[in-house]
């Protein structure tokens, strides 16, 4: 196997590097450039809030089920 057929396969490390867009430049604009750098941003971005959507979603619900079984049925 030669080195131009060898496929390179990064590690969590390597993807989770904090990457930023160059000077005079914002992040959405540095996304829509479509590079690799730009993409694993912009994915390790949307991981992120996934997450804190995820998590205040899943804490509302359970605020939500305390609250009704703290007041009860109601009549």
């Amino acid at each position: 196997m030669t080195d131009e057929t060898h496929e390179t396969h990064e590690t969590s490390e390597q993807i989770d590097k904090p990457a930023g867009p160059p000077e005079g430049m914002e992040r959405p604009e540095w996304w829509a450039t479509l590079s690799d750098e730009a993409l694993r941003d912009e994915t390790r971005a949307n991981r992120r809030a996934e997450w804190w959507v995820l998590v205040t979603g899943v804490l509302a619900m359970a605020i939500t089920v305390a609250l009704l079984l703290w007041w009860g049925e109601p009549g």
